[in-house]
């Protein structure tokens, strides 16, 4: 196994103290979040609720461009609807269906579902919607809470 640069969120919950990391180097300052306005694109028709839910989660985060991602967005939504759907027939039909001949094998639409898993991960890591796409970009922020920290709200809470 290499040994890579960690992620800076992991780099600040490790490190030394504040804006260093475990090795004494100065780690990069964070990215301020801006909130976004909300002006949403128009929802494609025929989304469900988790289309409907994805959209205007994806549509949310400041750096989404409706002029240019609106494809992409679309096609995300409609692949986690499908996902669903999917993953419902499954449970419905269970993991192994009868063949051509009667014999037993596995459901085909597991190895579908696979693949939409595979383009939904590479779609989401181009929006930035995982932690480590977000860490690329700069706008993941882990605090170190200190035990000091963490007593204090226990404190504030009781």
């Amino acid at each position: 196994m290499t040994r890579g640069v960690k992620a800076p969120e992991h780099a600040r919950r490790i490190g030394r103290r504040p804006g260093v990391d475990a090795g004494g180097n100065k780690l990069p300052e964070p990215v301020v979040t801006l909130v976004p306005a909300g002006n949403f694109p128009a929802m494609p028709p025929g989304l469900g609720k988790l289309g409907r839910e994805s959209w205007e989660r994806i549509w949310s985060i400041e750096w989404m461009l409706p002029a240019f991602d609106i494809a992409a967005v679309t096609r995300l939504c409609e692949m986690y609807e499908e996902r669903e759907a999917m993953r419902a027939t499954i449970a419905e039909e269970g993991w192994m269906v009868d063949g051509s001949k009667g014999q037993r094998r596995a459901n085909p639409l597991i190895d579908r579902v696979y693949k939409i898993d595979h383009e939904v991960r590479l779609l989401e890591c181009e929006f930035g919607l995982t932690p480590a796409a977000r860490s690329k970009l700069g706008y993941n922020e882990v605090r170190r809470v200190s035990k000091l920290d963490e007593m204090m709200r226990r404190q504030k809470e009781a």
